[in-house]
């Protein structure tokens, strides 16, 4: 930016769309200054470099104000986690099933996981047999993102809310 560029020539525009044509650095930091605006180097790589007479200051705040909007138009997403056990008892897995249909209702994503204890981990089939007793309660109200999957002393599933509730 202006003083700081250090190439003899460059392919210089303004901020209003006028071209300067390939000029002397020097002559783009006088039209610069004279403009009461700053020179900004935009592509360093390009033969000879392109620079841009511009209101820096301006720009910056164009950009702030542009990150600001994406960031307000961002959706969150919010994970609610149910854990289950391999010897849980059926009423147990209503109770917690209400809840996980409470959270798809809401909008939110569902990670039903069942914890694997000491031997029970020879057989994480017996996980995966809980997630599939479980999904056909909540079928109606999500889309299960993948079949159930073991990661360490977890079986995992993701239940993602239907668009068309709400």
């Amino acid at each position: 930016m202006n003083e700081d560029i250090r190439c003899s020539e460059v392919r210089c525009t303004g901020d209003d769309g006028t071209n300067y044509g390939i000029i002397s650095t020097i002559d783009a930091q006088n039209t610069a200054d004279d403009l009461g605006l700053d020179l900004v180097l935009i592509a360093p790589d390009a033969k000879p470099p392109v620079a841009k007479i511009m209101d820096y200051g301006k720009f910056k705040y164009q950009q702030e104000k542009k990150k600001k909007e994406a960031k307000k138009k961002q959706k969150v997403i919010v994970v609610k986690e149910v854990k289950f056990s391999v010897k849980i008892a059926e009423n147990d897995i209503n109770y917690k099933v209400k809840h996980a249909i409470e959270f798809l209702e809401k909008g939110y994503h569902v990670k039903c996981r069942v914890f694997l204890k000491g031997r029970e981990m020879a057989h994480p089939e017996a996980g995966a047999e809980v997630l599939e007793r479980v999904w056909p309660m909540l079928e109606e109200y999500g889309v299960r993102d993948a079949a159930p999957k073991q990661e360490g002393r977890f079986v995992n599933m993701m239940v993602l809310p239907k668009e068309n509730r709400k």
